[in-house]
């Protein structure tokens, strides 16, 4: 029996989870994620399952030809899809599926100096984006949560 398409980009998927456990470290270009992200920022990413993907991760996917970095704003986890949009769009809204997920930004190199995921500036960037795009009734609760999250 032939696998189909969509089996095959699964098991394509689980593969390259298991093999790696990091991915190579990329440039980030343009401006759609000032000031959190700019021009030539050194990203460090790992691939990460679409179930551990939470509200306020930066991650990499698949967009035709590109390979766009953004912040998720709302999981759909029925549709296995996540509402992204760019700190510095705040108009645009992409829908992304869960297969073109690629990586999850953990670590952020601009002019010698290193920002993790678990740093305060980086869980401040979380909250103050969700702040902005998130309906405030989830506010509260997420500010003491981004706050106090680390991975």
């Amino acid at each position: 029996m032939a696998m189909t398409r969509e089996a095959a980009r699964g098991a394509a998927r689980d593969l390259q989870l298991e093999s790696s456990s990091r991915l190579a470290p990329v440039y980030f270009h343009g401006l759609t994620m000032l000031p959190f992200l700019a021009e030539g920022d050194l990203l460090i990413t790992e691939p990460v399952p679409f179930e551990e993907i939470r509200p306020g991760d930066v991650v990499t996917y698949r967009d035709a030809d590109f390979y766009p970095t953004r912040r998720v704003i709302e999981i759909q986890p029925r549709k296995r899809r996540l509402v992204i949009r760019a700190d510095n769009l705040p108009m645009r809204i992409f829908h992304v599926e869960a297969d073109d997920v690629l990586a999850r930004v953990v670590e952020r190199r601009r002019g010698g100096q290193r920002l993790v995921d678990g740093d305060l500036e980086w869980r401040w960037a979380r909250v103050r984006a969700l702040w902005r795009f998130r309906p405030l009734s989830r506010n509260l609760r997420l500010l003491v949560r981004g706050l106090l999250r680390r991975r």
